[in-house]
Order: structure tokens, then sequence, then C-alpha cells
């Protein structure tokens, strides 16, 4: 097999919704004017206060009584609170609930929105800022307990020699709510430094965990670990879901107290929208298969979906691709100069094509439906196909006889194909330009070619990111709405490309771009693969960029509705304070991509998170 290791994700979008409590005395009988009931001639109203600010302590919940006054037609006004709906607008409804006029706060989390008061088609608006405080001990798994005036300790004066050094997450992420699962990592400081807070700040969180330095075997000494779950992840990320970055900052001391030092911030923002789906890649961690891992799920091993016990002949299975309903997955079994697709029914699972002896597929991508495949195979073994390969992956009933079997070809006139990639609209297929043969898996001086959907089959080879000197340019991926394409670019070292380090097979160099669909100039996606606190380079083999299939929301709507992708890679780069083993682990990150900034021809990403895996 290869050492490339290749993510691919499936991801279906889950809406919750929140339920607001509300009680609606609905708009009086009668006419005549405000003084007999009616809101008929009702032209605004005002609510108060039109500001609040409420603090939720402890495990009790914050309340605030709203009033509203109407303004009638000829400048009378009158209390019409209990005429009129209360409500929170949309967006504010994980805030909390109404009984009659009284708000009342969740207990575990806090965030911004806005009250409604709606009356004979008026509409009137109030601004509720909630803040949550709250405080956790974490007791150590070995050693000294916490010293039981914990807090006390921290109100000294500060002192920049003490301050401890965060270095996880990376500074500006984007991660979604329910992620779950994301550590903090820092240098504790000086070195009589025993005792830590670490802290999540804005306008509406104040949550601070207090705890002892404690990491896993093999990390620096002088670094401490610690991951937020349960109660601690939620008040954060349900506090901050769709709103500004929350800043986390480390604070060190001794058991003694006296002076603490403070950590600079990092900032990490939350979308708005989970991620519920599933996390689909091959590992070589153990055996060489493909794995699944349920996004936002406790702590655990992955399961097993694909390896040696899917095919008849027992090999290794690692290129994979899967439908966008999540519901196949085709792999490539035998690495490189074998090839043999193999096509699992998801939904079994079960083997529905076994084609594992056979020299016929290495890369693949399905159409929109489900019911073709495109793949290529230019291994050499005397089965070379440089054209694009279709194959029938209907698979039903009806049509079993031909399940997994090739159908035809998309010629390319010539012209070498790999990685090939289905658009997501059903009108294109992109794919590696080959411009120096090896193998499929390791495809040289690559540029990014596409043929288009006509009337009668499919258009001649074009290309839309042209072929460079010293440069390879290849696995090419879709954004999920089909406007632009990502991938992968490294630089040749002394401009050969025929180095083993320019063979798009996990090269140093590889960096992530974005290019419209239309064509135009790319843009790097620098953010995505920028360096952590302590790594000193830039090349972290960011390969084989893949996106989920759904565009989620950013911010909400009344904060400017900015949309976000997420983006998964593969690289060796270090997880924080943890290290990629030499060179020798590769990790799996998620990178959030504002759609739009691409294609303004700007660096639309944000730098990774970590996905927890290493292949």
């Amino acid at each position: 097999m290869t050492r490339n290791s290749i993510a691919s994700t499936v991801i279906a979008l889950a809406f919750a919704s929140f339920a607001a409590g509300c009680s609606c005395s609905g708009d009086a009988d009668g006419g005549g004017g405000p003084g007999s009931g009616s809101l008929n001639d009702l032209e605004s109203i005002t609510i108060t206060p039109a500001e609040t600010t409420l603090v939720i302590q402890g495990t009790a919940e914050a309340t605030q009584v709203f009033t509203a006054e109407g303004t009638f037609k000829g400048g009378k006004t009158k209390d019409i609170t209990e005429q009129v709906e209360w409500s929170l607008a949309t967006g504010s409804t994980g805030l909390g609930w109404f009984d009659a006029n009284e708000f009342h706060t969740w207990t575990d989390r806090g965030g911004m929105g806005h009250v409604l008061a709606k009356g004979n088609g008026i509409v009137a608006t109030a601004d509720v800022t909630i803040r949550l405080e709250r405080t956790i001990s974490i007791p150590p798994t070995t050693g000294d307990p916490l010293p039981d005036n914990v807090e006390a300790l921290f109100t000294g004066d500060e002192a920049a020699e003490r301050a401890p050094e965060a270095i996880y997450p990376n500074d500006e992420v984007v991660v979604p709510p329910n992620l779950g699962r994301m550590e903090v990592h820092w240098l504790k400081g000086a070195g009589d430094n025993t005792v830590f807070a670490v802290s999540f700040t804005n306008a509406v969180t104040d949550v601070t965990a207090y705890l002892r330095c404690e990491r896993p075997a093999g990390v620096n000494p002088n670094g401490c670990i610690w991951e937020p779950s349960g109660d601690a992840w939620k008040w954060v990320a349900e506090t901050n879901r769709g709103g500004n970055p929350v800043e986390i900052r480390v604070r060190g001391t001794t058991d003694a107290g006296g002076t603490f030092g403070v950590s600079d911030p990092i900032r990490v923002r939350f979308s708005r929208d989970d991620i519920d789906g599933t996390l689909y890649y091959w590992t070589t961690s153990g055996n060489t298969k493909i794995v699944r891992y349920d996004f936002g799920a406790a702590a655990g091993a992955a399961t097993d979906v694909m390896g040696p016990m899917s095919n008849s002949a027992g090999k290794c299975v690692g290129c994979h691709a899967i439908s966008h309903d999540g519901s196949k997955i085709m792999a490539s079994a035998g690495g490189q100069g074998s090839g043999g697709l193999v096509l699992v029914d998801l939904n079994g699972p079960s083997v529905v094509a076994d084609q594992s002896n056979g020299h016929v597929i290495q890369f693949g991508s399905f159409r929109p439906d489900g019911s073709e495949l495109v793949g290529i195979y230019g291994d050499d073994q005397g089965h070379v196909t440089y054209d694009l390969i279709l194959f029938d992956t209907r698979c039903d009933t009806a049509n079993m006889a031909t399940c997994g079997a090739p159908t035809g070809t998309i010629s390319l006139g010539g012209r070498e194909a790999s990685h090939p990639e289905w658009s997501p609209n059903d009108d294109r297929i992109v794919y590696t330009d080959v411009g120096f043969h090896r193998t499929s898996q390791k495809p040289g001086a690559g540029a990014i070619g596409y043929v288009d959907r006509t009337q009668n089959g499919w258009s001649a080879a074009k290309t839309l990111v042209a072929r460079a000197d010293g440069k390879n340019r290849y696995s090419p991926t879709f954004a999920p709405d089909g406007s632009f394409v990502v991938y992968n670019e490294s630089t040749c070292a002394g401009g050969n490309v025929a180095s083993d380090d320019c063979d798009a097979d996990s090269d140093p160099s590889a960096k992530i771009w974005g290019v419209s669909s239309e064509g135009g100039t790319p843009v790097a996606l620098e953010r995505a693969t920028a360096p952590g606190a302590l790594e000193s380079t830039t090349d972290f083999q960011a390969t084989f960029p893949r996106f989920t299939p759904f565009v989620f929301v950013l911010e909400d709507q009344e904060l400017g509705g900015r949309r976000v992708m997420w983006l998964t890679y593969a690289s060796r780069r270090n997880y924080g304070l943890r290290t990629h083993d030499g060179g020798l682990t590769t990790w799996l990150w998620m990178t959030a991509i504002d759609p739009d900034a691409v294609l303004s021809g700007d660096d639309g990403s944000f730098p990774p998170s970590h996905c927890r895996f290493r292949t």
C-alpha cells in the first residue's frame, strides 16, 4: 500500500428546533381605539427594558419581566403587555422560554438574542444578553488533590514570569458545537506552578476549570493537556453557538497562591450548525482497512467498515469513495498494481460487488444519485486505461447482473487521468491531468482537468488549472454546492517532477488551493494549513482534502448569515503538544471554509482543528 492516508467524509445534517414557550392572550375584541382594549389602531410597540443582561449562576435560572407600551393613532399610549404575544426571535429560541410576559433562561447556556412582542401585525424587539458563569474543579487522576481554597489562589497580583503558554487549539479556529472533544494544551510556565485555571470568556461566557497539570506519556514534561467534556463542553459550546469568539486563557500559580501568571488568549468560534453524520477514513494502524466514526460521539474505537475481510482475495483496501446519500462505499483492493473494485452497501453492510482480483480501478467517485461511478486505472499491469471509466452501481434487484461492472469510458484524447471527482450538480467531472506517469496513486506534474456533461454525453477534455513548471497539482474535490474546486499543490524540490517528494503521495510540501468552477486565478487556503504555536515549518503533507456534502451556517442570520463548509485533510503536523512520532503518524484535520470569500479570491479558510484520529 502507499504511505498516504485518504480521508473522506459523509455528513447528514440534522436540524434541531427548540420550542419557545409563550403565552398568547391575543388581540382584545371590540373597536373604538385604545381605551376599549382593541389593538386595531396600534401603530408601534415599545418594549421595556429595551436591553437587558441576565446572569446565570449555579443551577438557578434567571428571569426578566417585560412590559409593552402601545402607541395608537392620534398619539395615545397605553400598557398592552397582556395583549401582545411574547416570544424569542428565530435564532434565539435556544436561550429560554416565556411564561406570559416573564422570560426564563435555561440553566446551562447563555448567549445573545432578541425578544419579540407582536400585536395586530406590529412587531417590536428588545435585546437580551445572557451571561453564563460557572466554575468547576477537575480532580487529578494521580497525586495531590486540589487545594480547598483553589479559587482564592488566583486573587493576588499578576506576575508575567508565571504566565503559562497556551498552545492548542489553534488561534481563530472554528469548530462545530457538537465536536465534543477538543483538548486544551499549554506549557505550565514557571517551574513551581502547580495549580492552573483554564478560563473561557466573552460577553456571554465566564467558565473556569481549576486543575493540576496532567499529560500522557511522551508529551513535553513542561506541557499540560485537559479535555473539556460533558457539562464543561456544553456550557461553552451551546452558549457560543453561532456567536462571537470565546477566549481561552490559562492562569498558573502555586498551592500557596500569592502571584499568578496569565497566558495570551486563544480565540475559538463555534458554528451555529452541528455536524451529524459519519467520518470514514483509511487507516494503517493495526491493519490496512477503512473505518468509520460517528461525528460528535463519545470517545471510543472507530468501527471497521472494509478490509481484507470484505473481498474474496483477502486484499487490503485503501482508496475509497462514499455515495452522496451515504448508502454505498467503494474501495480499491490490493493497492498499486492491483486495483480491484469492492462495493459495499452501508445499510447492510454487505458486499454487493467484488472484483478484487481484477485490475479495474484505483480512485473513484459516485454520481450524485449513486447510480454510477467514475473511476481510473493507470497502473502498469497490462490493464492501463488512461480514459475515465464508468461503472454501474445501481445494484438493485433488477440490475445485480451489471452491479460493479464497467459500462463505458469517457475519452480524454490520450491524456491520463487520476483522482476523478463527480460534481454534486451532476454536470462535470474533474480529475488530475497527469503529466508524468508512474502509477495512478503517484501521478506527477499534474494539472486539474475536467469534462462537462453535454446533450449527447461528455465534452472533450478541458483545463481548469494549468500545468506549471516544478509543480504538481492533483486530487481535486468539489465544494458541496459545486461552486468551486479545492485541490492539492506540491512544489518539487529543484523543479524535479520525478522526485518521490512530488508524486502526490504525502508530499511534504503539499498545500491546499481553491479555484472557482468557472476558472480564474486560484487562491491559496493558507490558514487551513498554517503552523501551530510550536511549529517552525509550513510543510505538513496536507493531502487529500475532502468536503462534507452540505453547506452549514457559521453565524445566525441576524449576525450576518455567513456560510461555512467543512473540509477534512490528512497531515503529519503536530497535534499541539502531541508530536507525530518523528513523521510516522498521520492525523486527520478539519477546517472551516467560507465559500463566499474563496469565490471572491480571498483565503476563506480558518485554522484547522484536530479530528482526534490517527491513521
